[in-house]
């Protein structure tokens, strides 16, 4: 009301609460469009990221709710226009330097990364800023592993959780467990010691009540025991977080479990409640515009389309997950979809 009318002080104020209040209940569709309007209004006022800190907060949380669904080119805008007003390092700088190396990881390019990582540490370190640097020290491990660098990746890991338990950064020393359990499952298929790893950074994330924390490592713990096989464990370990997610209203981690829930499902041969997961997971992901979540559950429907004979049906939803995933830069899910529509396609040529 205070927006429509013109009140741009109190619109401001609002819009500010209303952000803050979706971000921390994950839900970066309606953060996006808070935080857009709030930039938008900030520079009718003439406000520059050079000389506003709270206007470089606004760009830098505008930055992670479009990096989360997928719109990474806005993203990279957002950081570039703080990072080219300001002539000296900032927190903030440093901050929008570590989402563009991200972004350069989530586009395929793990070694321009780990370049642009490099540079903010160094930023991070002129300002000896010890958090910051924890952060890149933790997130620089990512890159690494996906160069199959495994060695060293786990190595930034631990070293993030020796800074974190050294700086009582618990949400952080959760991350870095995490991570480390991630290390195991994928780099090195020790799937116990991956689940020694969950089971650590969760008993963390419980003592320090850091629920969305708790949400993400009960979803990777679910993630080890689907790999094992057990499909069973998979959906109880999730279900804990389902109900926290639910609860505190975690909405896109809440629809991302569903959507696992629905797969668990399916590898269980419990194709009616995989079905209705599905639809309801895909219901909410277009209801809140999860791009990628829309593409992961339209995968799964293909699946369960495909084992009904309904090859027709399977084809079409698989291609739309196709192009979901393609559209938020998901390149591994859309080439599984694209192996689902070939195995559909010789279905139907074999007479």
């Amino acid at each position: 009301h205070f927006e429509a009318a013109g009140e741009d002080r109190e619109a401001l104020a609002y819009l500010w609460r209303a952000a803050e209040d979706a971000r921390a209940k994950y839900d970066n569709t309606s953060a996006f469009d808070f935080l857009g309007r709030y930039v938008a209004l900030c520079e009718k006022a003439g406000a520059s990221p050079a000389g506003d800190v709270q206007f470089r907060k606004g760009l830098l949380y505008l930055a992670e709710a479009s990096k989360e669904l997928g719109r990474l080119d806005e993203t990279d805008r957002f950081c570039q226009r703080i990072l080219d007003a300001i002539a000296l390092p900032c927190p903030e700088s440093v901050t929008a330097l570590s989402k563009l190396a991200d972004n350069l990881r989530r586009r395929g390019d793990p070694q321009g990364a780990l370049e642009t990582y490099e540079k903010a540490a160094g930023m991070a370190r002129l300002l000896d800023d010890k958090v910051q640097q924890m952060h890149i020290v933790s997130d620089s491990g990512i890159p690494l592993a996906m160069s199959g660098r495994w060695n060293e990746a786990m190595d930034r890991f631990q070293q993030a959780e020796k800074l974190a338990r050294k700086l009582k950064v618990h949400s952080s020393l959760v991350y870095a467990i995490m991570n480390q359990g991630r290390c195991y499952q994928v780099g090195q298929r020790q799937y116990s010691e991956a689940i020694r790893s969950f089971r650590k950074a969760q008993h963390v994330a419980e003592r320090h009540q850091l629920r969305p924390h708790l949400v993400s490592v009960l979803t990777n713990k679910a993630n080890v025991l689907f790999d094992m096989e057990q499909y069973n464990n998979a959906a109880r370990s999730i279900e804990g977080g389902l109900l926290i997610a639910k609860q505190f209203g975690y909405r896109q981690p809440y629809v991302s479990m569903l959507s696992n829930q629905a797969l668990y499902q399916c590898m269980l041969g419990g194709w009616d409640e995989a079905g209705q997961l599905g639809e309801r997971a895909l219901h909410l992901a277009n209801h809140y515009a999860m791009t990628y979540l829309r593409g992961v559950n339209r995968h799964t429907l293909g699946m369960l389309a495909g084992q009904a004979g309904d090859l027709e049906g399977c084809i079409a939803s698989q291609s739309a997950s196709v192009r979901d995933h393609v559209e938020v830069n998901y390149q591994d899910s859309a080439r599984a979809a694209l192996c689902e529509i070939l195995i559909a396609a010789n279905q139907w040529l074999v007479p």
